[in-house]
């Protein structure tokens, strides 16, 4: 399965949020850091980005509902691919497909999003120095 580790990384941010969100933690992963010391049992605390999760949230939204189900399905609840297609009732080497077509979608979204962040800081730079000519001139 071609996995995109930047996107692979987001979705996971995007998981832990969502499920912070969904135990009352308003969008933050309720922890007890009791006797933990830069981590856990199950290894480092890996502390949550909301701002970059609520963008992937959206993005993964803008799926279509077969790319959404099987993303939210193996990312939240953390199931097998046998299992998971099992639970959608298509082939493992179809949920590696649909996960691979996900993650260059994603990709897809995160760079235009960004290029279009870009370009709005570039924007607001040329607006910034317009501005400051005039004041000093």
């Amino acid at each position: 399965m071609a996995m995109i580790e930047e996107v692979d990384r987001r979705l996971h941010n995007w998981a832990r949020w969502l499920s912070g969100g969904m135990s009352g933690a308003l969008g933050y992963a309720s922890l007890n850091l009791t006797g933990v010391r830069g981590g856990g049992a199950d290894g480092p605390v890996i502390p949550t980005n909301a701002i970059e999760a609520s963008s992937t949230h959206d993005e993964v939204q803008r799926l279509s509902s077969e790319l959404r189900r099987t993303v939210e399905l193996y990312y939240l609840q953390t199931t097998s691919r046998a299992g998971l297609s099992l639970l959608l009732c298509c082939s493992v080497s179809t949920v590696d497909a649909r996960l691979a077509r996900a993650h260059r979608q994603l990709m897809d979204a995160f760079l235009e999003a960004d290029q279009r962040a870009s370009e709005r800081i570039a924007q607001t730079r040329a607006a910034y120095e317009a501005g400051r000519r005039r004041f000093t001139e």
